[in-house]
């Protein structure tokens, strides 16, 4: 039995960072010899153990063969497998490398020099047979940035996959999933260009209900710059155009989206020359009495979408929250209550527009 270190960890030791996981494969030996040596089996679909004492994960060396559509549709053989026909089975060069245990590399694809090269290959025509790795590609522009390159041969196959509609196949949780931790890398805007570059956020393959912002790039940057949340990210690139996707979606992050759409549309950016009865309509709109959090990243989004000046805005919510609105009810009834306590929310905003302009 041989055991090797695989993928992302090797990539990364390559690269000079610190692994976040370590991953190994085990050659030579079967899920009974596993689980005598106290390895605890967590594979659904294929055979793969955490080892006793760290809790890594090691998988059997195995070779997968596609028998029916979408990234599931697999059987998987263990027996005899090679080091180097595992490996073939992975999606990148970069993520095609093994090493032993005392620190010898295996490399039978180039995965090393695509590192230095900064070049995103697939390792083998193996890479098709998983539509779900195209979201990969993008996901590792978003990891290493613009000075790395797709190359031709994979980016001509990944505009085959999407033209031939195998991302359909794909349920949008795991889309949402590699959104998701795009969103969240150093550089986001380069997974949202080469999915735009792709097709895939437009034209008739485009993922339904999602449309891309103009002007992604500058906010995505200024988004990372600024260390914001991903809910914040994702609504400086994307637009929701469908309650289907909405449904889909964390609920933050839909929240979100739809309330700097809402602000936009009500011209919060205009905030300070709107007319108090305009003001109010818009705060009221947006909840700020009782969603303050989401206000806020609100207001986030749109700064670092937009030249904003939020300081009116912000000291208006300010000051309707301060209402005492316990006792503005005191002595009245039913629709009274509601008629005063509008009547002084407008009264408060005349107030602030009046002191901001003789300020």
């Amino acid at each position: 039995m041989q055991t090797f270190l695989v993928g992302g960890a090797v990539r990364d030791l390559l690269l000079g960072l610190t692994p976040k996981d370590r991953d190994y494969v085990v050659v030579g030996a079967t899920a009974e010899y596993m689980l005598d040596c106290g390895f605890r089996p967590v594979g659904k679909d294929f055979p793969v153990f955490l080892h006793p004492l760290t809790q890594d994960e090691y998988a059997l060396a195995r070779v997968e063969r596609k028998t029916a559509a979408g990234h599931t549709g697999f059987t998987v053989s263990t027996e005899n497998v090679t080091l180097e026909q595992d490996l073939s089975r992975r999606d990148l060069t970069i993520n095609s490398m093994a090493m032993a245990l005392g620190g010898d590399l295996i490399d039978p694809f180039g995965g090393k020099r695509d590192l230095e090269m900064k070049v995103l290959r697939h390792t083998s025509g193996a890479f098709l047979e998983d539509p779900l790795r195209v979201l990969r590609v993008a996901r590792f522009q978003a990891r290493f940035g613009p000075d790395w390159c797709i190359e031709n041969s994979l980016l001509m196959t990944m505009h085959g996959m999407v033209a031939a509609g195998d991302l359909a196949e794909l349920p949008f949780e795991r889309i949402w999933a590699e959104l998701k931790r795009g969103l969240m890398e150093p550089h986001p805007d380069c997974m949202v260009t080469t999915l735009l570059g792709l097709g895939l956020l437009s034209g008739p393959n485009a993922l339904k209900g999602i449309s891309v912002r103009p002007d992604y790039v500058e906010s995505l940057r200024r988004a990372v710059a600024s260390e914001a949340a991903l809910e914040v990210r994702f609504a400086c690139a994307f637009r929701l155009d469908s309650d289907q996707v909405s449904g889909k979606l964390p609920k933050d992050v839909t929240d979100l989206a739809l309330c700097v759409q809402r602000a936009e549309q009500a011209e919060l950016r205009q905030f300070d020359s709107l007319v108090a009865q305009r003001q109010l309509a818009l705060l009221e709109g947006l909840d700020v009495l009782r969603r303050p959090q989401r206000v806020e990243a609100t207001v986030q989004a749109l700064q670092l979408m937009h030249t904003f000046g939020a300081d009116g805005f912000r000291a208006s919510c300010d000051a309707l929250r301060n209402i005492d609105f316990q006792g503005l009810a005191q002595g009245l009834a039913g629709p009274a209550i509601k008629h005063r306590i509008e009547q002084e929310k407008l009264a408060v905003l005349i107030a602030r527009k009046a002191m901001a302009a003789a300020a």
